[in-house]
């Protein structure tokens, strides 16, 4: 019996002594002070004696959606006293696409961000209506975007229009023209839609543009000169002289000169073939009672808009409406305001012949012809004052 005592006792005190040590073991863990940085609350202190970030976190019980919500610290890292456990909270927003309503738990930063996100729902031609990209995301904040809605495709039909191009028939009166050929309008089929934005029409989007029939030019006979031959003329009996008594250029036109040339003489006249092309005399005009402008007879002033083009612009060919070479001296008009073959002059350019035309010459619109880009783009567009010349 007194054996059994004695280790019982012995049994109990060696309980007694483990509990104890353990006990003085948990004693001496250091306790920490740490902050908690949650969105969704304060900031707050915390005494805690756990190792680990991770072991916090389980210490005292703190939810984190792995999917929307963010903790910044590493969950290995090691507490310290003072440190900052930062807990990222997602928010809640609405992405508001024209009717539909999108919700989002999200844990970035502006509207940009978001678009991005539905980038491919949304596309390039959207309206951001009430906010900006580069605004701040806040707790229940409604993002508003119209993209555009199309009614049904629509493909119409219509025509192109043709051109008249004018040749020489000597053998027919001067001065009478003749239909050779009659024109035809060509067909372009046209395949396009009505843009809506927010149930508002925005305008019409063309989708395609396919040509069924090309256009036939109508050919009109001119007895007598072509325009080409009259372009031609003009530029070579127009001279310049130079002269320095008043410091300013005059200019002489050979103004008889078209009416004396005949085709018997116009290749030893015009046209030489030596290295040194023969001078023409320029005779100088009676301009006693009549308007005058740089030595020049004009019977008419017209005040324009101009532009510059050259040979080389997209859609140019090189040659002109009436069959001559584009080039300086070559002038593009609406030949209801400007007949063809008419002799201009246009301060700041020179003399030119009416020899051309263009899809947007219309009205009181001229486009003058330079031989290289650079002279066309530093001509740019300007008002001017054309004169007619006699």
């Amino acid at each position: 019996m007194t054996k059994h005592i004695r280790i019982f006792l012995m049994v109990t005190f060696a309980i007694v002594l483990l509990t104890g040590t353990v006990a003085a073991y948990q004693d001496s863990a250091e306790s920490k002070i740490v902050t908690i940085s949650d969105d969704n609350k304060n900031d707050f202190l915390v005494s805690t004696k756990a190792e680990t970030v991770e072991e916090f976190i389980e210490e005292q019980g703190i939810e984190i959606d792995e999917k929307y919500d963010k903790l910044l610290n590493n969950p290995k890292d090691k507490i310290a006293t003072g440190d900052i456990i930062k807990i990222k909270r997602h928010i809640d927003i609405t992405l508001k696409i024209n009717s539909e309503d999108i919700d989002i738990k999200t844990n970035e930063g502006t509207v940009e961000d978001i678009l991005d996100m539905y980038a491919s729902k949304i596309g390039n031609e959207y309206k951001l209506v009430n906010c900006d990209k580069t605004s701040r995301l806040v707790k229940n904040m409604t993002i508003k975007v119209i993209i555009p809605e199309y009614d049904d495709v629509v493909t119409s039909k219509e025509s192109i229009p043709f051109e008249t191009v004018y040749v020489n028939n000597p053998e027919m009166t001067e001065g009478t023209k003749r239909v050779k050929k009659a024109g035809e309008e060509g067909i372009v089929e046209i395949t396009k839609r009505q843009r809506y934005y927010d149930g508002k029409f925005d305008g019409v989007e063309e989708l395609s543009r396919e040509i069924i029939k090309v256009p036939t030019n109508r050919v009109v006979e001119i007895g007598g000169k072509s325009d080409e031959l009259i372009a031609e003329d003009v530029e070579q009996t127009l001279t310049f002289v130079a002269t320095t008594e008043d410091t300013s250029a005059k200019t002489k036109i050979a103004s008889d000169q078209l009416d004396k040339k005949t085709t018997d003489n116009k290749s030893s006249n015009i046209k030489e073939t030596s290295n040194q092309p023969k001078q023409i005399e320029a005779k100088q005009p009676e301009t006693s009672g009549k308007s005058v402008v740089d030595g020049m007879v004009y019977t008419k002033a017209i005040k324009m808009n101009s532009t510059a083009y050259t040979p080389y612009d997209p859609g140019c060919s090189g040659i002109t409406a009436t069959g001559a070479a584009a080039k300086k001296g070559i002038a593009a008009v609406d030949t209801n305001v400007i007949p063809f073959g008419t002799k201009l002059y246009i301060p700041g350019y020179g003399t030119a012949v009416a020899a051309d035309r263009g899809g947007d010459i219309k009205g009181n619109r001229i486009d003058l012809c330079y031989n290289t880009v650079a002279e066309a783009y530093n001509w740019g567009r300007k008002n001017v004052t054309v004169y007619i010349l006699e």
